[in-house]
């Protein structure tokens, strides 16, 4: 038995059994007849909402291995918890941040306390001894409970392993400092996925916290409910323990559960538990990201989604994909480059042939922080919204720590003035309103989201993939057929490019002053204090005028495809590439002219930020759309490789 196993247990009595009425002799009766042995029962409450309740019991007394103690029942008792307002698809704003300059605590001018709660970590040792410095910190002043609660993702066992090497080191360090000896010192082992499991039951000896780790199972069921796991432990431990107590997660993801970011605050303000996080940098404007997955069977690397979860509270990014495939990627000192003598791949059969196995090639070499071709999950250098919340609104810390082939090359420190606002949803919803480009801004972003708009559209027959970059199985067709076919599908396809533009211009009537697309709010523009707003303005309105043009544009193709002369007899398939020359009138003319304005001062004024990586992706590619002919000959099936079916859930 540990050395302070005694006094650990007489922490743990129930507050009924410490009566001020009773004498100090019988007080220590009593703690002496709880101990391993004594015949006293506890019961633990532990509160649900009531969509999750028999769920979670279920969890909690099948599934979660969380035995009980000996003297402890278990009772569980469901109750109502207010649903709060922050499911995004339900609201058309998102929130905002405040200016720089406004003054205040914490809660009303976050560039600079909030990022006092917010660091950076290059190494995993170096998170660990953040970590530890918090340890030693809390511990200075009094006792303090440790909770490690980490990630049971299949994602993440590598970083379990090194992270048990760390924690050997740092309870050595920890050991030997001042505080360890003024005051006790317990921890404990949890994990999360669908449910929570005990590792290490609460203990003294730091020196077993490695094992635990080590020796914990991998959850397949790909459910990551974080916020649910926080709740859970303090369930479990908070009526036994009254000193400090702090949770440390540890996660490669942001969790499923993240709508329940409000109710775990307050659950944990209550209580007094802070909690700090390990964890990934967000996507900006998304949940979904990527992360490299390297096969143990065959070697090979994939991308596979992950949930990294959105860098602000609600959506303020367009759902608008890009246009034609980034054909070239590279990380030099002087940045990225691209191509724009692109019809050069186009031409012949064996162009095409080479066409797509450099695109095949392209998906493993781009880096996963940029999110795959179409940049959907684009990492923010942000941490994840909901864990930050938490974090901060518990005294504690989001360490933001990603591995060097996962990190994205946007730095916390230069984008502070671009932070989002990490107050609650409806604190927030009522301060937008006083911002016209804010509001603006956001319901364009609405209606983008709500209209489902899907990839653009395209000429190329055949199979379409379901996932980013949407590769394509191309079918032979004599090129009889494959003229007759274009005739019939062309008024299907013009009509589909119409249903996208009008999408478009609604939401560029929210961005357009008086609901005249021509105009923009540069008057708001000028008005509007924070860097992040404005440049989710120039991006917003740039990227929706360039689709405008461009589906104008395909239509125009469309029509241009069956012109007298415009084929050549031996053509049986059409590809789209970007073009200096454009068909459209001049009203289209100048939207394109103001878009590529919008997005390179987009570019200019925010340069080395996510907004600019994404404007400088629609800027890769002039506005008008050319047509290449193409014979294939019968046999040529060119398509995108999927992952792997049996690749794990990260």
């Amino acid at each position: 038995m540990c050395p302070h196993a005694s006094r650990f247990g007489r922490r743990w009595l129930p507050c009924a059994a410490i009566s001020g009425a009773v004498h100090g002799v019988v007080l220590l009766a009593m703690a002496v007849s709880i101990l391993p042995g004594g015949g006293s029962r506890v019961k633990l409450r532990v509160l649900f909402d009531t969509a999750s309740a028999e769920r979670d019991a279920l969890a909690l007394l099948g599934e979660s291995h969380i035995p009980a103690p000996p003297d402890m029942s278990i009772e569980i008792l469901p109750r109502a918890v207010p649903e709060i307002a922050y499911q995004p698809a339900e609201l058309q704003v998102a929130l905002l941040r405040p200016d720089l300059e406004s003054a205040g605590d914490a809660r009303s001018a976050p560039s600079c306390a909030v990022f006092s709660g917010i660091e950076v970590a290059a190494t995993l040792d170096d998170a660990v001894d953040r970590i530890a410095d918090a340890i030693e910190t809390r511990l200075s002043s009094e006792d303090l409970f440790v909770v490690w609660l980490l990630d049971a993702s299949q994602s993440i066992v590598h970083d379990r392993m090194d992270l048990a090497a760390q924690l050997e080191r740092a309870v050595e360090r920890i050991a030997r400092s001042g505080a360890a000896s003024r005051h006790e010192l317990f921890y404990a082992v949890m994990s999360y996925a669908m449910s929570t499991h005990e590792h290490l039951a609460p203990t003294s000896q730091g020196c077993r916290l490695p094992e635990a780790v080590l020796q914990m199972p991998v959850d397949p069921s790909g459910t990551e409910n974080v916020f649910a796991g926080i709740e859970q432990t303090i369930a479990k431990y908070r009526h036994r323990w009254k000193g400090q107590m702090m949770v440390v997660i540890w996660t490669d993801e942001s969790g499923d559960d993240a709508a329940r970011v409000e109710q775990t605050v307050r659950r944990c303000r209550e209580q007094e538990v802070s909690v700090y996080v390990i964890g990934p940098s967000a996507v900006l404007g998304g949940e979904t990201g990527v992360r490299s997955y390297e096969d143990p069977k065959t070697g090979r690397v994939f991308q596979l989604p992950v949930t990294r979860g959105p860098d602000s509270a609600l959506p303020e990014r367009l759902k608008l994909g890009y246009w034609f495939a980034t054909l070239e990627f590279a990380e030099l000192p002087g940045g990225r480059f691209g191509t724009r003598d692109l019809p050069r791949w186009y031409g012949s059969q064996d162009a095409a042939v080479e066409q797509h196995r450099c695109f095949a090639d392209l998906q493993r070499m781009l880096p996963s922080w940029y999110g795959g071709a179409e940049l959907e999950g684009l990492v923010s250098g942000f941490s994840p919204y909901a864990l930050t919340r938490l974090a901060l609104e518990t005294g504690g810390t989001y360490i933001l720590f990603d591995r060097a082939e996962n990190r994205a090359p946007f730095h916390l420190d230069a984008m502070l003035p671009y932070l989002p606002d990490y107050r609650s949803a409806e604190e927030c919803l009522e301060e937008v309103q006083s911002h016209p480009l804010r509001r603006a801004v956001m319901e364009a972003a609405r209606v983008t989201r709500s209209a489902d708009l899907g990839p653009p559209p395209t000429m190329l027959f055949g199979t379409r993939a379901d996932f980013p970059p949407y590769g394509f199985m191309r079918l032979y067709l004599p090129p009889r057929r494959f003229v007759a076919h274009f005739r019939a599908m062309r008024r299907s396809l013009k009509d589909q490019a119409a249903r996208k533009a009008r999408a478009v211009e609604r939401a560029l009537a929210h961005v357009s002053e008086r609901d005249v697309v021509e105009n923009g709010r540069e008057d708001d523009y000028r008005h509007e204090q924070s860097p992040r707003w404005r440049a989710w303005y120039d991006l917003t309105r740039g990227r929706l005028l360039a689709t405008s043009v461009r589906l104008e544009e395909y239509s125009l193709a469309c029509d241009a495809v069956l012109e007298p002369g415009f084929l050549d007899g031996t053509t049986n398939h059409l590809i789209l590439v970007p073009s200096v020359e454009m068909r459209s009138d001049g009203s289209f003319q100048r939207r394109a002219a103001e878009a590529q304005r919008l997005l390179a001062r987009c570019v200019d004024e925010h340069r080395d930020t996510p907004w600019a990586w994404l404007a400088q992706r629609e800027l890769d590619y002039h506005l008008g759309i050319a047509i290449r002919q193409l014979s294939l000959t019968p046999g040529i099936m060119l398509s995108t490789p999927a992952p792997a079916a049996d690749l794990p859930r990260l």
